[in-house]
Protein backbone atom coordinates (compact mmCIF):
# COMPACT_ATOMS: atom_id res chain seq x y z
CA UNK A 1 0.00 0.00 0.00
CA UNK A 2 2.92 2.19 1.00
CA UNK A 3 3.06 5.19 3.68
CA UNK A 4 -0.11 7.29 3.97
CA UNK A 5 1.01 10.22 4.80
CA UNK A 6 -2.09 12.77 2.47
CA UNK A 7 -5.48 13.80 3.64
CA UNK A 8 -8.76 15.39 3.17
CA UNK A 9 -12.10 15.98 4.60
CA UNK A 10 -14.90 15.89 1.80
CA UNK A 11 -18.56 16.78 2.81
CA UNK A 12 -21.34 18.16 0.37
CA UNK A 13 -23.72 20.96 1.48
CA UNK A 14 -26.92 22.09 -0.31
CA UNK A 15 -28.24 18.13 0.26
CA UNK A 16 -30.73 16.71 3.51
CA UNK A 17 -29.10 14.52 6.00
CA UNK A 18 -30.31 11.56 3.76
CA UNK A 19 -28.99 12.38 0.88
CA UNK A 20 -25.66 13.62 2.05
CA UNK A 21 -24.91 10.57 3.77
CA UNK A 22 -26.27 8.41 0.73
CA UNK A 23 -23.27 10.71 -1.26
CA UNK A 24 -20.93 10.37 1.04
CA UNK A 25 -21.00 6.26 1.10
CA UNK A 26 -21.08 6.17 -3.06
CA UNK A 27 -18.46 8.48 -3.20
CA UNK A 28 -16.49 6.64 -1.11
CA UNK A 29 -17.44 2.96 -2.53
CA UNK A 30 -16.22 4.79 -6.32
CA UNK A 31 -12.87 5.72 -4.82
CA UNK A 32 -12.31 2.25 -3.50
CA UNK A 33 -13.01 0.75 -6.48
CA UNK A 34 -10.80 3.35 -8.16
CA UNK A 35 -7.81 3.67 -6.47
CA UNK A 36 -7.94 0.09 -4.45
CA UNK A 37 -5.33 -0.07 -2.00
CA UNK A 38 -3.69 2.86 -2.54
CA UNK A 39 -6.49 4.78 -0.33
CA UNK A 40 -7.95 4.31 3.40
CA UNK A 41 -11.80 6.24 2.85
CA UNK A 42 -13.76 6.21 6.45
CA UNK A 43 -17.03 8.20 7.24
CA UNK A 44 -17.14 10.26 9.89
CA UNK A 45 -20.15 11.28 12.14
CA UNK A 46 -20.78 14.62 13.48
CA UNK A 47 -22.30 13.62 16.66
CA UNK A 48 -20.97 10.18 17.41
CA UNK A 49 -23.79 9.49 19.49
CA UNK A 50 -26.23 9.98 16.51
CA UNK A 51 -27.22 7.26 14.76
CA UNK A 52 -26.67 9.06 11.88
CA UNK A 53 -24.20 6.98 9.47
CA UNK A 54 -22.75 10.29 8.75
CA UNK A 55 -21.47 12.87 6.05
CA UNK A 56 -18.12 13.51 5.92
CA UNK A 57 -15.61 11.53 4.00
CA UNK A 58 -12.46 11.11 5.20
CA UNK A 59 -9.26 9.86 2.71
CA UNK A 60 -5.65 8.97 3.76
CA UNK A 61 -3.14 8.07 0.85
CA UNK A 62 -0.13 8.06 -0.73
CA UNK A 63 1.40 11.11 -2.78
CA UNK A 64 1.06 8.43 -5.35
CA UNK A 65 -2.77 7.97 -5.31
CA UNK A 66 -3.42 11.99 -5.70
CA UNK A 67 -4.10 12.01 -9.42
CA UNK A 68 -6.25 9.14 -9.43
CA UNK A 69 -8.06 10.27 -5.94
CA UNK A 70 -8.61 14.01 -7.53
CA UNK A 71 -9.73 12.29 -11.40
CA UNK A 72 -12.07 10.09 -9.24
CA UNK A 73 -13.72 12.47 -7.35
CA UNK A 74 -14.25 14.60 -10.63
CA UNK A 75 -15.80 11.44 -12.57
CA UNK A 76 -18.04 10.83 -9.51
CA UNK A 77 -19.59 14.21 -9.53
CA UNK A 78 -19.91 14.65 -12.87
CA UNK A 79 -22.35 11.25 -12.94
CA UNK A 80 -24.38 12.54 -10.36
CA UNK A 81 -25.51 15.29 -12.58
CA UNK A 82 -27.03 17.33 -9.20
CA UNK A 83 -27.40 20.76 -9.41
CA UNK A 84 -27.82 21.08 -5.75
CA UNK A 85 -24.48 19.55 -4.91
CA UNK A 86 -21.83 21.37 -3.10
CA UNK A 87 -18.47 19.97 -1.87
CA UNK A 88 -16.17 21.05 0.43
CA UNK A 89 -12.57 19.81 0.36
CA UNK A 90 -10.22 20.63 3.48
CA UNK A 91 -7.27 19.68 4.45
CA UNK A 92 -5.46 20.22 7.93
CA UNK A 93 -3.13 23.28 6.84
CA UNK A 94 -5.89 25.62 6.44
CA UNK A 95 -7.14 24.75 2.87
CA UNK A 96 -10.64 24.38 1.33
CA UNK A 97 -11.49 24.31 -1.87
CA UNK A 98 -15.49 24.54 -2.42
CA UNK A 99 -17.56 24.11 -6.08
CA UNK A 100 -21.38 23.99 -6.65
CA UNK A 101 -23.29 22.73 -9.36
CA UNK A 102 -21.86 22.78 -12.18
CA UNK A 103 -18.69 24.01 -11.24
CA UNK A 104 -18.37 21.00 -9.18
CA UNK A 105 -18.64 18.39 -11.53
CA UNK A 106 -16.31 19.92 -13.96
CA UNK A 107 -13.19 20.77 -11.06
CA UNK A 108 -10.19 20.38 -12.86
CA UNK A 109 -8.56 17.39 -11.38
CA UNK A 110 -5.40 19.77 -10.81
CA UNK A 111 -7.24 21.72 -7.84
CA UNK A 112 -8.18 18.60 -6.29
CA UNK A 113 -5.15 17.20 -6.43
CA UNK A 114 -3.92 20.83 -5.00
CA UNK A 115 -6.21 20.24 -1.67
CA UNK A 116 -5.52 16.25 -1.21
CA UNK A 117 -1.31 16.96 -1.43
CA UNK A 118 -1.20 19.37 1.49
CA UNK A 119 -2.97 17.07 4.27
CA UNK A 120 -2.28 15.68 7.26
CA UNK A 121 -0.41 12.55 8.64
CA UNK A 122 -3.12 12.67 11.98
CA UNK A 123 -6.27 14.11 9.85
CA UNK A 124 -8.04 10.62 11.04
CA UNK A 125 -6.36 10.45 14.69
CA UNK A 126 -7.15 14.42 15.73
CA UNK A 127 -10.27 15.30 12.90
CA UNK A 128 -11.42 18.00 15.51
CA UNK A 129 -8.32 19.14 16.06
CA UNK A 130 -8.19 23.15 15.35
CA UNK A 131 -4.97 24.25 12.39
CA UNK A 132 -3.30 27.88 11.46
CA UNK A 133 -3.23 28.67 8.02
CA UNK A 134 0.71 30.31 8.01
CA UNK A 135 1.29 33.79 6.47
CA UNK A 136 4.85 34.45 5.28
CA UNK A 137 5.40 38.18 5.13
CA UNK A 138 8.28 38.35 3.06
CA UNK A 139 10.35 42.69 2.84
CA UNK A 140 13.21 42.98 0.66
CA UNK A 141 13.89 46.81 0.20
CA UNK A 142 17.40 46.61 -1.16
CA UNK A 143 20.00 49.46 -0.62
CA UNK A 144 20.53 52.06 -3.65
CA UNK A 145 16.11 51.75 -4.54
CA UNK A 146 13.65 54.02 -2.62
CA UNK A 147 13.14 53.33 0.88
CA UNK A 148 9.60 51.89 2.02
CA UNK A 149 7.47 51.80 4.99
CA UNK A 150 7.60 47.58 4.90
CA UNK A 151 7.62 47.58 8.65
CA UNK A 152 4.02 49.74 8.92
CA UNK A 153 2.28 47.48 6.42
CA UNK A 154 3.60 44.34 8.75
CA UNK A 155 2.11 45.79 11.80
CA UNK A 156 -0.96 46.91 10.10
CA UNK A 157 -1.64 43.28 8.76
CA UNK A 158 -0.90 42.30 12.05
CA UNK A 159 -3.55 44.16 13.52
CA UNK A 160 -6.14 44.21 11.21
CA UNK A 161 -5.92 40.19 11.43
CA UNK A 162 -6.31 40.63 15.33
CA UNK A 163 -9.76 42.27 14.72
CA UNK A 164 -11.16 39.38 12.86
CA UNK A 165 -13.12 36.41 13.93
CA UNK A 166 -10.80 34.09 12.39
CA UNK A 167 -7.76 35.70 14.07
CA UNK A 168 -7.14 32.51 15.44
CA UNK A 169 -6.99 30.56 12.05
CA UNK A 170 -3.77 32.39 11.09
CA UNK A 171 -0.28 32.37 11.98
CA UNK A 172 1.62 35.53 10.65
CA UNK A 173 5.34 35.36 10.12
CA UNK A 174 7.42 38.13 9.38
CA UNK A 175 11.02 37.65 7.46
CA UNK A 176 13.13 41.00 6.55
CA UNK A 177 15.72 41.73 4.23
CA UNK A 178 15.75 38.79 2.83
CA UNK A 179 17.85 37.21 -0.19
CA UNK A 180 17.91 33.82 -2.27
CA UNK A 181 19.12 31.59 0.02
CA UNK A 182 16.58 32.99 3.04
CA UNK A 183 13.55 32.89 0.73
CA UNK A 184 14.44 29.33 -0.05
CA UNK A 185 15.18 28.97 4.03
CA UNK A 186 12.14 30.35 4.82
CA UNK A 187 9.76 28.42 1.93
CA UNK A 188 11.29 24.94 3.35
CA UNK A 189 11.20 25.14 6.67
CA UNK A 190 7.76 27.27 7.40
CA UNK A 191 5.55 25.70 4.94
CA UNK A 192 3.22 28.74 4.13
CA UNK A 193 -0.13 28.59 2.85
CA UNK A 194 0.08 31.87 1.92
CA UNK A 195 3.38 34.10 0.88
CA UNK A 196 3.16 37.67 0.89
CA UNK A 197 5.66 39.48 -0.78
CA UNK A 198 6.34 43.48 -0.32
CA UNK A 199 9.28 45.57 -1.98
CA UNK A 200 9.91 46.45 -5.47
CA UNK A 201 8.97 45.45 -8.94
CA UNK A 202 10.81 46.45 -11.84
CA UNK A 203 9.64 47.32 -15.32
CA UNK A 204 11.69 48.71 -18.41
CA UNK A 205 11.28 52.07 -20.41
CA UNK A 206 12.72 53.91 -23.11
CA UNK A 207 15.98 55.24 -21.27
CA UNK A 208 16.69 56.24 -17.91
CA UNK A 209 14.35 57.55 -15.99
CA UNK A 210 13.87 57.78 -12.07
CA UNK A 211 11.68 55.97 -9.95
CA UNK A 212 8.89 58.11 -8.55
CA UNK A 213 9.89 58.47 -4.51
CA UNK A 214 7.79 56.16 -2.32
CA UNK A 215 6.55 53.89 -5.03
CA UNK A 216 7.29 50.18 -5.18
CA UNK A 217 8.82 50.20 -8.95
CA UNK A 218 12.63 49.98 -10.51
CA UNK A 219 12.89 51.56 -13.59
CA UNK A 220 15.16 50.22 -15.55
CA UNK A 221 16.27 51.82 -18.96
CA UNK A 222 15.69 49.50 -22.28
CA UNK A 223 18.37 46.81 -23.77
CA UNK A 224 19.15 43.69 -25.08
CA UNK A 225 18.35 41.08 -22.26
CA UNK A 226 17.49 43.80 -19.49
CA UNK A 227 14.77 42.74 -17.22
CA UNK A 228 11.10 42.89 -18.29
CA UNK A 229 7.97 43.49 -17.33
CA UNK A 230 7.11 41.11 -13.94
CA UNK A 231 10.42 40.63 -11.71
CA UNK A 232 10.72 41.48 -8.47
CA UNK A 233 13.72 42.58 -5.93
CA UNK A 234 15.36 40.83 -3.31
CA UNK A 235 18.54 41.39 -1.35
CA UNK A 236 22.00 39.51 -2.51
CA UNK A 237 24.29 39.08 0.06
CA UNK A 238 26.18 42.84 -0.05
CA UNK A 239 22.20 43.93 0.58
CA UNK A 240 21.96 45.00 -2.78
CA UNK A 241 19.29 44.42 -5.50
CA UNK A 242 19.13 40.47 -6.55
CA UNK A 243 16.59 40.45 -9.43
CA UNK A 244 13.63 37.51 -9.49
CA UNK A 245 12.10 36.76 -12.42
CA UNK A 246 8.56 34.71 -11.92
CA UNK A 247 9.38 31.63 -13.83
CA UNK A 248 12.57 31.47 -11.21
CA UNK A 249 10.05 32.25 -7.78
CA UNK A 250 7.73 29.67 -9.51
CA UNK A 251 10.88 27.42 -9.19
CA UNK A 252 11.61 27.65 -5.53
CA UNK A 253 8.32 27.20 -4.60
CA UNK A 254 7.55 24.26 -6.52
CA UNK A 255 10.73 22.64 -5.23
CA UNK A 256 10.74 24.09 -1.54
CA UNK A 257 6.96 24.70 -0.22
CA UNK A 258 4.28 22.76 -1.83
CA UNK A 259 2.14 24.07 0.69
CA UNK A 260 1.38 27.35 -0.48
CA UNK A 261 -1.81 28.45 -2.14
CA UNK A 262 -1.59 32.26 -2.61
CA UNK A 263 0.69 34.42 -3.07
CA UNK A 264 0.15 38.19 -2.97
CA UNK A 265 2.91 40.00 -4.62
CA UNK A 266 2.31 43.93 -3.47
CA UNK A 267 4.98 45.60 -5.46
CA UNK A 268 4.45 47.34 -8.79
CA UNK A 269 4.05 45.37 -12.22
CA UNK A 270 4.26 42.04 -10.31
CA UNK A 271 1.31 41.05 -12.15
CA UNK A 272 3.69 39.82 -14.64
CA UNK A 273 4.62 37.17 -12.32
CA UNK A 274 1.44 35.40 -12.18
CA UNK A 275 1.46 34.07 -14.88
CA UNK A 276 4.41 31.37 -14.12
CA UNK A 277 2.91 31.46 -10.78
CA UNK A 278 -0.01 29.87 -11.21
CA UNK A 279 1.41 26.71 -12.42
CA UNK A 280 2.29 25.98 -8.64
CA UNK A 281 -0.54 27.84 -6.67
CA UNK A 282 -4.23 28.07 -6.43
CA UNK A 283 -3.73 32.07 -6.73
CA UNK A 284 -1.63 35.68 -7.38
CA UNK A 285 -2.58 38.82 -6.42
CA UNK A 286 -0.66 41.06 -8.07
CA UNK A 287 0.06 44.98 -9.47
CA UNK A 288 -0.83 45.81 -12.69
CA UNK A 289 1.53 49.26 -12.63
CA UNK A 290 3.50 51.70 -10.20
CA UNK A 291 1.49 51.66 -6.76
CA UNK A 292 2.87 54.03 -4.17
CA UNK A 293 3.49 52.18 -0.53
CA UNK A 294 0.45 54.10 1.22
CA UNK A 295 -2.09 52.53 -1.24
CA UNK A 296 -0.03 49.16 -1.14
CA UNK A 297 -0.27 49.06 2.50
CA UNK A 298 -3.92 50.37 2.32
CA UNK A 299 -4.60 47.20 0.12
CA UNK A 300 -3.05 45.09 2.42
CA UNK A 301 -4.90 45.91 5.26
CA UNK A 302 -8.24 45.59 3.59
CA UNK A 303 -7.58 42.00 1.90
CA UNK A 304 -6.52 40.61 5.33
CA UNK A 305 -9.37 41.84 7.19
CA UNK A 306 -11.77 40.31 4.51
CA UNK A 307 -10.00 36.95 4.78
CA UNK A 308 -10.16 36.70 8.48
CA UNK A 309 -13.68 37.15 8.37
CA UNK A 310 -13.90 34.40 5.86
CA UNK A 311 -14.26 35.59 2.70
CA UNK A 312 -13.20 34.38 -0.71
CA UNK A 313 -9.70 35.07 -2.29
CA UNK A 314 -11.98 36.30 -4.78
CA UNK A 315 -13.91 38.70 -2.68
CA UNK A 316 -11.33 39.19 -0.71
CA UNK A 317 -8.99 41.25 -3.60
CA UNK A 318 -12.73 43.14 -4.29
CA UNK A 319 -13.14 44.61 -0.80
CA UNK A 320 -9.09 45.26 -0.80
CA UNK A 321 -10.01 47.79 -4.12
CA UNK A 322 -13.43 49.00 -2.64
CA UNK A 323 -11.60 50.26 -0.06
CA UNK A 324 -9.26 52.10 -2.07
CA UNK A 325 -12.03 53.22 -4.53
CA UNK A 326 -13.65 54.73 -0.81
CA UNK A 327 -10.25 56.47 -0.16
CA UNK A 328 -10.11 58.09 -3.68
CA UNK A 329 -7.27 55.97 -4.50
CA UNK A 330 -6.29 55.89 -8.22
CA UNK A 331 -4.46 52.82 -7.63
CA UNK A 332 -7.82 50.53 -7.40
CA UNK A 333 -7.26 50.13 -11.27
CA UNK A 334 -4.36 48.02 -10.24
CA UNK A 335 -5.00 45.15 -8.31
CA UNK A 336 -4.67 41.80 -10.44
CA UNK A 337 -6.11 38.22 -9.00
CA UNK A 338 -5.86 35.33 -11.23
CA UNK A 339 -6.17 31.67 -10.32
CA UNK A 340 -4.95 28.39 -11.78
CA UNK A 341 -6.85 27.46 -15.13
CA UNK A 342 -9.92 25.63 -13.84
CA UNK A 343 -10.13 27.99 -10.53
CA UNK A 344 -12.16 30.41 -9.58
CA UNK A 345 -11.08 32.91 -7.08
CA UNK A 346 -14.32 32.96 -5.82
CA UNK A 347 -14.80 29.62 -4.64
CA UNK A 348 -10.97 29.96 -2.82
CA UNK A 349 -11.35 29.81 0.87
CA UNK A 350 -7.97 30.08 2.98
CA UNK A 351 -9.15 28.70 6.22
CA UNK A 352 -7.45 27.03 8.94
CA UNK A 353 -10.53 24.48 10.37
CA UNK A 354 -10.41 20.93 9.55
Amino acid sequence: MGELTDGVRITFEGLDRAEANRAVEHLRQALVERVGDGVVASIDKDDPDSQDAGATLVLLFGTAAATAIAQGIRAYLARRGDDRDRITIKTADGTEVVAAGEAARTLDAAALVRAASGGSRDLKAAPSRPARALILFLAANPSGTSQLALDQECAAIERELQMTPDRDKFEFRSKWVVSVDELARHLMELRPTIVHFSGHGIHTVLGPLPSPAMHRDIVAPERPGAPVVGSIYLDDELHGAQLVTGRALAMLIRSSATSVRLVILNACYSDGLADSLCSVVDCVVGVAGAIDDEAARSFAVGFYRALGNRRPVGQAVEHAVATLAAKQRPDELLLRCQTRDGLDANQIIISASV
